[in-house]
């Protein structure tokens, strides 16, 4: 596959500046999975490749669809041992990394495959979105836009922080639902999953607690992609002669570790609803001029293409002068906005 720069456009520098900045990434796009993840790299299964392509192939299309130019490489994808990733970024991340600079990205080993294709997924899009990068006065680079997301040029601000992670996860979701879901290679265990799912439901509206709690529970279930290692849980909720308290105290110590830690949680939950809000303010504002569906899909191309302009006129023509500045902070982190 054809290199490509590591960088969309570099803001900065002079000629002699950029020149080291390429020859420093296009090194580091060469650079093995031992020499950036060490000794927790471990060779893919059969099982593992075939979800990295399965992931990359359609994080390139999904991408493509939305204007990037950019296109991952499934042979920058590697496969780390469990807990991998938490131990190389100190627990700041949980099963997956990528890394704009080496073209790279990384995935823990998981009890189920289905859930290493949707974490190739996730960061493959990362690496599919627009990248630029500043040039600081002592030579040194780094981030300046990672798909909608900026930093602020003395890197006081990142603007739509959430609203790249929201985006990647709603995209992440559809992979799921269509693809991962209806191949051949997951089957057993969606369907497992699906029982479990129900099973639950169930349960929870047989409890006697308040409606409240019932649609708070229900909704945290539906949050769940794959239950990992079903095939017990599944057998056990089969079974007659066990009651329905039983078989619920196995569930939640069964997968306590995984529920604690969100790890069965479909992914950025809090930025989702952000996102959501946002999108419903426009478009109730709106009053007709635009579908909640459309306003997200220009949302996403301003990621991917890394041009803010139909955006910001799309949601000033709505909310007027000074708008898609307030939204960007309130989707960011940055002094004033959040």
């Amino acid at each position: 596959m054809e290199r490509q720069p590591s960088f969309d456009k570099i803001i900065g520098g002079t000629v002699e500046q950029l020149a080291k900045v390429a020859s420093d990434t296009e090194s580091k796009s060469q650079m093995s999975g031992e020499a950036l993840y060490h000794k927790f790299v471990v060779e893919p299964t059969i099982e593992e490749r075939y979800a990295i392509q399965l992931a990359v192939d359609h994080a390139n299309y999904t991408a493509n669809h939305y204007g990037s130019s950019r296109i991952v490489n499934p042979e920058r994808i590697f496969m780390l041992r469990n807990k991998g990733a938490a131990s190389l970024t100190e627990g700041k991340l949980r099963v997956a990394m990528c890394n704009i600079t080496s073209q790279s990205a990384a995935v823990d080993r998981a009890q189920s495959v289905a859930l290493v294709a949707q974490a190739v997924f996730h960061e493959a899009l990362h690496l599919a979105s627009y990248q630029s990068a500043q040039l600081f006065d002592d030579n040194a680079y780094g981030s300046y836009r990672n798909g909608i997301g900026m930093v602020g040029r003395n890197e006081e601000a990142y603007y739509f922080a959430d609203a790249q992670e929201a985006i990647i996860a709603v995209l992440s979701r559809r992979f799921f639902e269509h693809v991962v879901a209806n191949d051949a290679h997951y089957e057993r265990e969606i369907e497992r999953t699906a029982f479990i799912k129900d099973w639950i439901r169930d349960y929870v509206r047989r409890s006697g607690i308040s409606e409240q709690q019932i649609l708070k529970n229900i909704i945290n279930i539906d949050e769940v992609l794959i239950f990992p290692n079903n095939e017990l849980i599944h057998s056990l909720l089969k079974k007659e002669n066990f009651d329905d308290d039983y078989k619920m105290g196995v569930i939640e110590g069964y997968y306590k570790t995984d529920f604690d830690s969100g790890s069965l949680m479909h992914e950025r939950r809090k930025e989702r609803e952000l996102l959501d809000t946002i999108l419903d303010r426009v478009v109730i504002a709106g009053k007709g001029k635009i579908k909640k569906n459309e306003l997200f899909d220009e949302f996403a191309r301003a990621h991917f293409t890394g041009n803010y302009l139909p955006l910001a006129r799309t949601i000033e023509g709505i909310l007027g002068k000074g708008s898609f500045r307030e939204i960007a902070k309130e989707l960011g982190s940055v002094e004033g906005g959040k």
